[in-house]
């Protein structure tokens, strides 16, 4: 007013101007007094202006914001709106023209009055000359009243309505009424701008970039949580299309740094858990990775790439067996790095397979010949891991080696010169037993076990000749033309899975008896009244029910479904609709279906 500085002006009235720039209470208060200002327009200058509240913040229109949102080294302003207060003063320009408070916030891009966008008025590194608005408005005032500063007009979006109203009076429809200002304006710039890639040239218009990003995420992330995981999405499909990773997905949305201001900062924490949830639910983050400032504990996913690393196996191979065993869907067209699976569920299994071996290596550890080997095979004794074609390592030594020191823990001693005893290869070859269902027996405590000295592992194995003779030939044996083939018999109780009964038999879970048929002169299984009689004592199926207690084998299916009894399945064996006894007469009489 009297071509006086801002600094001067402050030394002459005993104010300090850099407590004066913090909006200290004793210098506003002098302020005050000198231009006759009362305290409601003193509250509304400062919350205008922003007054720092410590840690790199500062309170702005009654909210907290990150202080380098509202300070800048460059100004920005509308011309428009200055030249228009010069036009409408007849005093000298500098005296008219008024620094807008909204301007400072850089996510206000847009002077909804003019539909001018804001424009750097200057640049000061110190604040004192920065704030030194008189001083820095005259450098600019011939071309500011020039129209050199102007641009194109832009029209206004929903989102520079929406941040005007939070501004003007806290007015806000939409879901990010509930999240601070200063995090929900920088989300949707952030999101708005990753949004983008999405868009084709045709959608561009004449809208300027910053204008667009802006608009993008708001029209997103203002109708809530769910817009927001859609949006990801889709930014996750556009980054499988070109066999990007995460944080080609996301981009900036994708935070792995320990600490930053934004993090520091309760109110990003809502945004934060979004985009956290979404990360964790698709992206194989490995143990102890900060994502979004916090560390995993745990792996929860894993992809054919990621555990492709771990274990050392190539990634082709291990992704046919991950199909195999059901961890990838066999129709997933995605590349390695996006087809994820569940940890916890496959841990075991990776942490087996770099192990498997060869068939001769699982005979040596085993101490077991080919043909003994073979036989267990046969017997379904052992199963290999994977029926790929090209895969030659199959077998997981635990599976062997347990076998045999479980075998061994139920064996007593014997001498190398005790001829009582037999090899289980021997004994299936002299009674035609199976091994599966000698090992049955020895598992059911039906028949002896020895471990002969001298010898170590499965060959070391022997069961008691007398025994075993009376397991294929017992006292009173009837003969096959009295017994049910025990295919008739699976038929019976309703087991249509051919093979599941005969399974059941060879694993030792319910007696079976061995005759060569009176036609044929093959071996093959009967079954025995007392054979008979020792599965229903112990199992039950939907067609025994049906025919012990009268009721439709529906009735006991819903029955049994809605109280959780599983079927008998041991060690993941696979038996169909086979029920133990004990476990289901309980549960029926419950239901009064039996008394």
């Amino acid at each position: 007013m009297n071509g006086l500085g801002a600094k001067d002006f402050a030394r002459d009235m005993a104010i300090s101007f850099k407590r004066l720039l913090n909006l200290e209470d004793e210098p506003l208060e002098a302020l005050a007094g000198c231009a006759g200002l009362d305290g409601d327009a003193v509250e509304t200058l400062v919350s205008w202006t922003g007054r720092p509240i410590g840690d790199v913040r500062m309170e702005f229109r009654a909210e907290a914001f990150v202080s380098r949102s509202l300070r800048n080294p460059t100004v920005r302003g509308c011309p428009v709106c200055l030249r228009e207060d010069v036009e409408a003063y007849d005093d000298p320009p500098l005296e008219a023209m008024v620094m807008r408070g909204d301007w400072q916030f850089r996510e206000v891009v847009l002077c909804l009055r003019h539909h001018h966008p804001l424009v750097p008025l200057w640049t000061a590194a110190h604040p004192s000359d920065r704030h030194d608005i008189g001083a820095r408005l005259n450098e600019i005032a011939h071309d500011l009243m020039a129209g050199k500063l102007d641009q194109q007009i832009q029209s206004p979006t929903p989102y520079d309505f929406w941040l005007d109203g939070r501004l003007e009076n806290g007015r806000d429809a939409t879901w990010l009424a509930q999240h601070d200002l200063y995090s929900a304006a920088s989300f949707c710039r952030i999101l708005g701008r990753e949004l983008l890639r999405l868009d084709s040239p045709a959608d561009v218009g004449e809208i300027s970039l910053e204008m667009r990003s802006r608009a993008r995420g708001f029209e997103v992330a203002s109708k809530g949580e769910a817009s927001i995981l859609a949006a990801l999405k889709e930014l996750m499909q556009f980054a499988i299309s070109r066999n990007l990773e995460i944080t080609g997905a996301l981009g900036d949305l994708f935070y792995r740094r320990k600490s930053s201001v934004s993090f520091d900062l309760d109110c990003f924490a809502p945004f934060h858990r979004i985009l956290r949830q979404f990360a964790v639910e698709n992206w194989p983050i490995e143990t102890g990775g900060f994502v979004y400032g916090k560390p995993f504990p745990e792996r929860i996913l894993h992809s054919v790439r990621t555990a492709s690393t771990e274990t050392g196996l190539g990634r082709d191979l291990l992704g046919q067996l991950l199909v195999e065993v059901g961890a990838v869907d066999p129709k997933d067209n995605r590349p390695e790095a996006w087809k994820t699976f569940p940890v916890k569920e496959y841990a075991l299994f990776l942490s087996e397979v770099p192990s498997w071996l060869g068939s001769l290596e699982i005979r040596q550890a085993m101490g077991a010949s080919r043909r003994e080997f073979n036989t267990l095979v046969q017997d379904q004794v052992l199963t290999p891991r994977t029926r790929l074609p090209n895969v030659k390592k199959i077998w997981c030594p635990s599976d062997g080696m347990e076998l045999v020191a479980n075998l061994k823990a139920a064996a007593s001693p014997i001498t190398k010169e005790d001829d009582n005893w037999e090899k289980l290869q021997d004994a299936k070859n002299r009674s035609g037993i199976s091994v599966g269902a000698l090992i049955g027996a020895i598992r059911s405590g039906d028949l002896q076990v020895g471990a002969r000295d001298g010898q170590t592992g499965y060959q070391s194995i022997c069961v008691l000749k007398q025994e075993v003779d009376r397991l294929a030939r017992p006292t009173g044996t009837p003969r096959p033309e009295d017994c049910l083939p025990a295919s008739s018999f699976e038929r019976s109780i309703g087991l249509r899975t051919k093979g599941r009964f005969l399974a059941l038999v060879r694993k030792g879970h319910t007696p079976a008896t061995r005759m060569r048929h009176p036609t044929t002169g093959a071996w093959q299984y009967f079954m025995t009244e007392a054979d008979i009689a020792a599965f229903h004592h112990r199992f039950m199926t939907l067609s025994s029910m049906a025919n012990e207690f009268g009721s439709h084998r529906h009735t006991y299916l819903t029955t049994l479904r809605f109280a959780d009894v599983a079927p008998f399945a041991p060690d993941g064996e696979d038996y169909g609709h086979l029920y133990l006894r004990t476990d289901i007469e309980p549960v029926l009489r419950r239901h009064r279906l039996i008394t």
